[in-house]
């Protein structure tokens, strides 16, 4: 049972991890139910997939690796949903991508839904802000 324990509490955290009165308490019960700083350990963990995951990602990313960076946070948005940090980095690859390559209208939608997400899970209006504003200046430049 323990296993099956294991991995819900880890999608919770993952889901979470910025929601910080979310994984306070999460650490709470785990310290109630299972003691020994079981949840805090478990955060830790899970904080430190993200930060190797979110760093590859960024490293492939300076490499100029666009393809396996995008494939890197893609694979962690599917495991972490709402995390605010991969949602954001995904979308600063996507529009870098998008102002390096020819204009392709399937990865402008892709973007903009990322964004869309990206709103909905709560992250700063001005870091969105910011990202729209570049997406929508180059969905407008007309093609010489």
């Amino acid at each position: 049972a323990g296993e099956i324990a294991d991995e819900i509490l880890e999608d919770l955290i993952k889901t979470n991890i910025d929601d910080k009165p979310f994984i306070a308490d999460i650490d709470k019960m785990c310290s109630t139910v299972i003691g020994d700083n079981y949840g805090g350990k478990l955060v830790a963990r899970i904080k430190q997939e993200l930060v190797d995951i979110n760093n590859q990602g960024v490293k492939l990313f300076k490499e100029g690796k666009i393809k396996e960076a995008l494939a890197i946070f893609e694979d962690a948005i599917e495991k972490m949903p709402n995390n605010q940090t991969i949602t954001l980095n995904m979308l600063k690859v996507i529009i870098h991508d998008l102002k390096t390559s020819k204009p392709d209208p399937k990865k402008s939608m892709q973007a903009q839904s990322y964004i869309n997400k990206a709103i909905q899970i709560g992250i700063a209006h001005d870091q969105i802000g910011s990202i729209q504003l570049e997406l929508d200046n180059l969905q407008y430049t007309p093609s010489s």
